[in-house]
C-alpha cells in the first residue's frame, strides 16, 4: 500500500510546557520610552527528556493519588493523558488499565488507550479495545474510524471501508466521516493504479 492511513484521536498532541516569565523593572514601568524586554529564546518541542519541573511535580502528585486509590479512575486517565502528550506511551498505558479496571464504561478513556496500544504496535490489542467500544456504542465515530484505518494499514480494503461507510452514514458531515470518505477515494485510486 502506497501510503498509511493514521488514527486520528480527537486529542491535543504534546503542548509546549515552558512557561518564561518577565519581571519588570518598577522604575520602568510607567515609562512609554522604555524599550521591551528581549525575546525569549525559543523552547525546545516538548518530549520526555524536558518536561517542565512543574508537570513533572503534577505527574508524581497524580502518580501518589493513583497508588492511594485506584479505584479514582478520574485521575488515573488524567496521569494516563499527562503521560501519553508528553510521549511516554508505555506508562501511559499502566494507567489506563488501572483506570478502565475501575470504569470499564469511559470510551473516550478506551480510545485513548487504544491509540497508545497502536503506537506500540500492539494492533490487535488496539482493535479489540475499539472494538469493545462498539459493543456499548455501536456508532462511535472514533472507534469505527480507528479500526477502519487499521484494517486500511493492513491491505484490508473491503473491511476498512464496511468501518468507515458505517461512519459515514452514522455521522454524516462529522471531520472523521469526511476523512473517512477522503481516505475511501485513496483506497479507491490506489486499486486503480495496482
Amino acid at each position: 500500500m502506497g501510503t498509511r492511513i493514521v488514527i486520528g484521536i480527537g486529542m491535543l498532541l504534546a503542548v509546549g510546557l515552558a512557561i518564561v516569565a518577565f519581571q519588570q523593572n518598577d522604575d520602568v514601568q510607567g515609562d512609554s520610552t522604555a524599550s521591551p524586554p528581549p525575546p525569549s529564546p525559543v523552547a525546545p518541542a516538548p518530549s520526555k527528556d524536558n518536561v517542565s519541573k512543574t508537570v513533572q511535580e503534577k505527574i508524581g502528585h497524580l502518580k501518589d493519588v493513583v497508588a492511594k486509590n485506584p479505584a479514582d479512575s478520574r485521575t488515573a486517565f488524567e496521569l494516563a493523558r499527562l503521560l501519553q502528550d508528553g510521549h511516554n506511551t508505555q506508562e501511559a498505558i499502566q494507567y489506563y488499565e488501572i483506570g478502565l479496571k475501575a470504569d470499564a464504561r469511559d470510551n473516550g478513556a478506551r480510545i485513548d488507550y487504544s491509540l497508545c496500544l497502536y503506537q506500540l504496535g500492539r494492533e490487535e490489542d488496539a482493535l479489540k479495545q475499539n472494538r469493545i467500544v462498539l459493543r456499548s456504542d455501536g456508532v462511535n465515530a472514533q472507534a469505527l474510524f480507528n479500526i477502519g484505518a487499521i484494517h486500511a494499514n493492513r491491505g484490508v480494503s473491503d473491511s476498512a471501508k464496511y468501518y468507515w461507510n458505517k461512519l459515514i452514514t452514522a455521522h454524516p458531515g462529522d471531520a472523521l466521516a469526511v476523512k473517512a470518505e477522503e481516505n475511501i477515494k485513496q483506497l479507491m485510486n490506489e486499486k486503480v493504479t495496482m
